[in-house]
């Protein structure tokens, strides 16, 4: 059968040769985490008055949460490239590109459920200031999470991170990669809808942002890589067509980050040169100005993309 020549044809591949920059990425992730909850102060509750979780809490929950992150938009970033980037056979099943990117995706979704389970006992811990295993008896974490909206919204998180997981391992078609691919946006939603965003001042308007400015990430930054795993792959020709529809897409991704920051900033801050030099003004500012620099990135790569299309 067709699909099955296309997934027997992997097995004299070599894997793509990107995947050591995303572990030296996620790594700076993990240091950079770290780092900022140490130099912050563990016992930075305690400082406020609140009750002290503890080391493993304030240490550890920064950490899971860039592991969760980092897994989540490799999961998007991979189902975009079997479901939009590259096409599909002419039946309608996924070619070798886009078999193996699913493959890729359900590894990295499995990694996103387990980080996403891990972030439960601890944001209870964090919010009950309690240690961490303290929190972990199931009586006391299961009166917890229907209390704590933050703690609820990962427990759904990692249910569709394990869906997707699920259906990754048995997808073949086109169709259902799609699919996926939209099940894994929506599972980022729920931690960005009940995060501080949605307590405050405009919670509707900050909230919605957010959540917009949360998939334009994921989809830019996974589709960057999976679309990078692809130009190291036996499957590179693919490049062709990947390439100008990743630009595109990039393009509104970078776009609706934009607009979406902006907002968020404007309901948080007020834009006075005041609020913006203050210390969270000046850290929002230069997000701003590295998205300006990105986007600046993109342009000249599309003008590239551009001439080398001109020249064909």
């Amino acid at each position: 059968m067709p699909q099955q020549s296309a997934v027997s044809s992997l097995a004299g591949e070599r894997r793509p040769g990107v995947w050591p920059v995303v572990v030296v990425g996620s790594v700076a992730g993990l240091l950079v985490a770290g780092g900022i909850a140490g130099a912050s102060g563990l016992s930075i509750s305690a400082a406020l008055g609140l009750p002290d979780p503890g080391a493993l809490t304030a240490l550890g929950l920064p950490i899971v949460r860039v592991v969760a992150d980092i897994a989540a938009a490799l999961t998007v970033g991979c189902l975009l490239l079997a479901s939009v980037l590259v096409p599909p056979q002419a039946n309608g099943y996924l070619d070798v590109a886009g078999y193996r990117s699913v493959r890729v995706a359900a590894a990295c979704a499995g990694v996103w459920a387990g980080a996403a389970l891990l972030m439960v006992p601890l944001t209870v811990s964090e919010a009950v200031g309690r240690p961490l295993q303290d929190v972990l008896a199931p009586a006391p974490l299961l009166a917890a999470v229907p209390l704590l909206s933050t703690s609820g919204a990962w427990l759904l998180t990692a249910v569709v991170a394990l869906l997707v997981a699920s259906g990754c391992r048995a997808v073949l078609s086109w169709g259902w990669s799609t699919v996926l691919l939209v099940v894994a946006i929506a599972g980022l939603l729920p931690v960005a809808a009940s995060g501080h965003s949605a307590v405050g001042g405009s919670h509707d308007l900050a909230t919605d942002s957010l959540m917009v400015h949360v998939a334009a990430a994921a989809l830019w930054v996974g589709g960057l890589v999976a679309v990078l795993a692809l130009a190291v792959s036996p499957a590179s020709g693919r490049l062709t067509t990947a390439l100008p529809r990743f630009s595109t897409i990039a393009l509104w991704c970078w776009a609706l980050m934009a607009v979406s920051g902006v907002v968020s900033l404007a309901v948080r801050v007020p834009l006075t040169a005041d609020s913006l030099l203050a210390a969270y003004g000046s850290l929002a500012a230069a997000k701003i100005g590295a998205l300006l620099i990105l986007g600046m990135i993109g342009h000249a790569h599309w003008c590239t993309l551009l001439v080398s299309e001109s020249d064909r």
